[in-house]
């Protein structure tokens, strides 16, 4: 079959990420004496390793690459033939030979539904010596080989001060038949996007010549595993770069003092009998469960599983981009280990980390998953008490093993981890675990308590099973002598789902201690499934998990404080009448529904409600929120009003809705000349909506009636998705929500008026939000309506 060739992407052209001098000391004076000695009149100086990278091209330029340099700015929409290029030149301006290595990191790059990523279809050559480039076709022509992005390396040796190396990079999208895989389903979802960072990495090259021979240079870089580890053994600091060993695993021993730097390096393993320092230059891959035996064997006493491992401290820096998988052996940890007593990574961005047996639910026991295997944290620590610290770290994907955290502890264990300027796009806690925390604890609780502290960072976390996305994992009733799961968040934004039974910001199945704050922070949170039996508590969006309380119950040390609010564990009633409903509400429950429940009066509900609907109808004549609340899938409806006062008001607090269905049937008076009639009305307070749908039909003869979907007094309301529709009979007249200035966000909102006759004045009112009007006037013009911020409107005439 033929597919078309008229796909269009865009390739984000930053180009920026340029790793520039990466020497044993960030291209500062490379010293083995002091950098200047006086004697007499003498003056002795150490060598000076200085490397520079340049950018020229025919439009005559040179200038030298920094952080802040663009590169291939001649493009930034990708289709099928477009093309691109940059001469580099790679400067020695120090007074040491150098060996370099110049290649191409690729990060970020956003799938489409079919998987596919830019970086599977653009392709990079090199025209060494630089090009002068006359046309589009000569460009590519002078390519002899292309290879992927992410296997592009030059490397070479610059001896003399001022020698160079110039090389013309060309980035190419060379048509083919499956050019229409990469569309973007018709525009209907975003573009593809990546990231392209190169990478300029310099060492001392052993050239030099002095009385004592040409060998003297012994800290330079090293390519194999085997001469990294005999320089361990000196206790010096070594630099393993370039080295492609899949199957070998480094072992750096108990008395190393020294630092380890990683540099365009593909192992398998780094194993540190006691404490290691290791700094990440350009692409490593650590990759304990690829190439080489995936299982530990018996006689592979060295390798524990785990990525990158130590039995002390480990400390991880560096600016270049690191991926470390875990074998599928028990409490192998992607970064970490059963026995490290404290954790840094900072600087690092980190594309993809796993723990052992990646496994978000439970298999072989659905319940408990008592026999689930053991796994380790994709970055964390087994050793009770441990710290775990991250700091300016950019972490793309991030995978606990079974019964472990994605970033925090494994089983039985309590740690405390900070994270701080940091951005985690997205992490997963394995089963019984939380995506960012602990996992389950013993019945014994001699576990430490997990304390979670995270400063202006953003995240994503979705917990496994029983765990929280971020918090604690699953209690096994451990009553009074729960460990603690502290909480800590400021000035950060957090978006975390919660597993089976689990609080998305808060604590796991079957726990119930839990306190901390959260302030000055955006939290969008959510549970996984919140019901688990009558006699127990509901999952909270931030708070607690499911509990019984009779087991676990609310800890008497148990303080979460959000915006200022306590959150303590709710008291749950399942009801299945108006009258249990009411009763319920005024002692400050939360309530289940397991019935359609009729309430044969208005109801004023003075304390913060939670209200699961479980899919049921809740009619009623009236009801007014004081304190907030919070109501979930189902449906609310009137009961036959036949005044106009609201049906849903809000006079304080939030009030947050998911999945509800509001349907309101305004019955009038034929006598009523004048009356508005307000579905839900917020006033004094705020609210927000998602994905619900909210319905006023007017069906009798008042000759006019203002239908408000939603109205705003003093309010703040945000719509995600859903709908406002208001229907009107003959002689009426319908209108948007009142005050829409007062509406923050209408997401994907579609707002519905059908009347008879109209009111001259509309609202569309807000970014996104779109106004249908359906009417038989055929007076109105669609200039009389308002579009509101940035909102569209169509206008339909019917008969």
């Amino acid at each position: 079959m033929t597919k078309t060739k008229t796909t269009k992407s865009a390739l984000v052209s930053s180009l920026l990420a340029l790793f520039l001098c990466f020497t044993m000391l960030l291209g500062t004076t490379f010293a083995w004496f002091t950098d200047s000695v006086t004697s007499a009149n003498n003056i002795i100086k150490s060598g000076n390793l200085d490397i520079e990278l340049y950018h020229t091209d025919d439009r005559a330029n040179r200038e030298k690459v920094d952080n802040n340099t663009v590169l291939f700015d001649d493009i930034s929409l990708w289709e099928p033939g477009a093309v691109v290029y940059e001469t580099l030149e790679v400067v020695n301006e120090g007074d040491l030979a150098l060996k370099y290595q110049l290649s191409v990191n690729v990060t970020n790059a956003t799938a489409n539904a079919n998987g596919n990523t830019l970086s599977d279809i653009l392709k990079v050559g090199v025209i060494e010596g630089g090009a002068t480039i006359t046309d589009r076709t000569a460009l590519i022509g002078s390519v002899a080989e292309w290879k992927a992005l992410s296997s592009f390396v030059e490397a070479g040796n610059l001896v003399e001060k001022n020698e160079n190396d110039i090389y013309t990079i060309v980035i190419y999208w060379a048509p083919s038949e499956y050019d229409n895989d990469y569309n973007m389903n018709n525009g209907k979802s975003a573009p593809l996007t990546l990231d392209i960072g190169v990478t300029l990495f310099a060492t001392q090259l052993t050239a030099e010549i002095d009385s004592f021979g040409k060998d003297y240079d012994e800290f330079s870089a090293v390519t194999t595993i085997a001469e990294a580890e005999a320089m361990m053994a000196e206790n010096k600091d070594v630099t393993l770069a370039g080295c492609n060993e899949p199957d070998g695993v480094l072992n750096i021993p108990a008395a190393y003092t020294g630092t380890l730097t990683l540099a365009n390096t593909t192992i398998k393993s780094v194993q540190a009998e006691k404490d290691a320092n290791i700094v990440i230059l350009g692409n490593v891959t650590v990759d304990a469960n690829g190439s080489g035996i995936a299982m530990m064997s018996l006689n592979e006493e060295a390798f524990d599983g785990s990525a990158i491992t130590a039995n002390g401290e480990l400390n991880i820096s560096g600016s270049g981009a690191l991926t470390a998988i875990a074998a599928d052996v028990t409490h192998a940890f992607g970064i970490g280990g059963m026995n490290v007593t404290k954790l840094t990574v900072k600087d690092v961005h980190i594309v993809d980390v796993k723990g052992s047996f990646v496994q978000p639910l439970f298999v072989s026991d659905t319940k408990y998953g008592k026999s689930e295997p053991e796994g380790g944290a994709a970055i964390g620590s087994g050793f009770n008490g441990a710290e775990i610290n991250l700091t300016n770290v950019t972490i793309d994907n991030a995978q606990g093993g079974s019964k472990a955290a994605g970033i925090g502890a494994c089983y039985w264990t309590g740690v405390t981890i900070n994270i701080t300027n940091s951005v985690i796009k997205n992490v997963e806690g394995g089963n019984a675990s939380a995506g960012i925390g602990s996992s389950r604890v013993s019945s014994e609780a001699t576990e430490a308590g997990t304390t979670i502290n995270i400063t202006n960072s953003i995240i994503t976390a979705k917990g496994g099973q029983a765990g929280a996305g971020i918090g604690s994992g699953y209690d096994t009733h451990c009553g009074s002598n729960q460990p603690m799961c502290t909480i800590n968040i400021t000035d950060s934004t957090i978006n975390a789902e919660g597993g089976k039974y689990a609080a998305g910001v808060g604590t796991g199945y079957h726990n119930a201690a839990l306190n901390g704050e959260i302030k000055n922070s955006t939290v969008n949170a959510k549970p996984g499934e919140e019901f688990y039996k009558d006699s127990y508590t509901l999952a909270m969006d931030i708070g607690f998990g499911v509990v019984d309380p009779t087991r676990e119950g609310q800890q008497i040390d148990s303080k979460l404080i959000y915006n200022g609010v306590e959150i303590r564990l709710p008291s749950c009633a399942v009801v299945a009448n108006g009258a249990e409903l009411a009763t319920a509400l005024a002692e400050g429950k939360s309530v289940i529904l397991t019935d359609n429940v009729v309430l044969d009066e208005a109801l004023i509900i003075t304390k913060s409600a939670v209200i699961q609907l479980n899919g049921k109808t809740l009619t009623s004549n009236g009801l007014d929120f004081q304190a907030g609340a919070t109501i979930k899938n189902g449906v609310i409806t009137s009961g036959g009003n036949t005044n106009m006062t609201p049906h849903i008001k809000v006079s304080g607090g939030t009030l947050n809705m998911y999945d509800v269905a509001v349907d309101v049937n305004h019955h009038l008076n034929a006598n009523v000349y004048w009356a508005e009639a307000t579905g839900i009305e917020v006033c004094n307070a705020s609210a927000m909506f998602n994905d619900c749908h909210i319905k006023i039909d007017n069906p009798t003869g008042a000759q006019w009636v203002y239908s408000y979907g939603i109205g705003l007094n003093n309010a703040t309301v945000t719509m995600n998705g859903g709908s406002i529709t208001a229907d009107c009979a003959e002689g009426t007249a319908a209108e948007g929500p009142t005050n829409p200035n007062a509406i923050s966000s209408m997401g994907e909102c579609t707002i519905t008026l059908n009347s008879v006759n109209v009111d001259a004045t509309y609202y569309a009112t807000t970014v996104n939000g779109h106004l249908t009007i359906n009417t038989t006037d055929k007076n109105i013009a669609s200039s009389d309506v308002v579009d509101n911020r940035g909102g569209s409107h169509t206008l339909n005439y019917i008969d």
